[in-house]
């Protein structure tokens, strides 16, 4: 599962980063191909401008085709698995922007159950709240960025940063900062674990790192979890 949607993401990657009609490079007729390629590179100028990405890194990102049939295909560059500013981009335009799954639901079945992991750079806690209510945060410390849970899984009533003892909820909010006496202006709801998107289909928890403000306003997503996977599934059987 892990290594399909790897390869699955990989494609959307290209397409979100330019969505553009690429060339097939053994075309016959060349005079095309050309004003083909003029065409795909002015395109490519405002899309990848919009994102701040490099214009040789754009290039890299279009020398693989999601236009070829599948027997045509070349396989993408080497520089896409070696290059940290491809592994940046990617974080940008596909981890972030979409629902990655992240662990299952027995994982966090209980009140109190939880687990941990990373997102590319961001590392992030899945737990169930009192109510039984799946919640997702970032593994930080609001305090001094420090991280929260050390654990890989397991089971708590709270969540406490090792570092100067701020105390936290399971529903995130902060119950016990300390070191601040003298300090003006803080409140405690301000400052609580700062929320991800979380979201289930079957037995999968899906995360979306830059899903939460449309999500818990009550306005519907571009792409749900549950039409993310059927994405993927129709993708993986189109190359099968």
């Amino acid at each position: 599962m892990a290594s399909l949607m790897r390869s699955s993401l990989y494609m959307l990657a290209c397409r979100h980063a330019a969505s553009v009609r690429i060339f097939r490079p053994f075309s016959t007729t060349a005079d095309r191909r050309f004003t083909t390629a003029d065409r795909r590179f002015t395109k490519t100028d405002r899309r990848f401008t919009k994102i701040n990405v490099d214009r040789s890194i754009a290039n890299e990102v279009l020398r693989f085709s999601l236009d070829d049939p599948v027997h045509e295909a070349l396989t993408p560059p080497s520089s896409w698995y070696k290059d940290s500013r491809i592994h940046d981009l990617e974080a940008r335009t596909v981890w972030r922007n979409n629902w990655v799954a992240v662990g299952r639901t027995d994982q966090v079945s209980t009140p109190g159950a939880f687990f941990t992991g990373t997102i590319g750079r961001e590392p992030f806690i899945v737990s169930s709240d009192k109510s039984n209510t799946l919640r997702a945060f970032y593994n930080v410390c609001c305090h001094h960025g420090n991280i929260v849970e050390f654990q890989d899984a397991g089971e708590a009533n709270q969540f406490v940063c090792c570092y100067h003892g701020w105390t936290y909820g399971l529903d995130g909010r902060l119950t016990k900062p300390t070191k601040l006496r003298g300090i003006k202006n803080f409140t405690a709801r301000g400052n609580g674990l700062k929320p991800i998107a979380v979201r289930t289909w079957g037995p999968l928890v899906f995360l979306r790192l830059d899903g939460y403000v449309s999500y818990h306003a009550g306005l519907q997503t571009d792409e749900s979890a549950s039409a993310f996977v059927d994405k993927i599934i129709k993708i993986y059987r189109g190359i099968h």
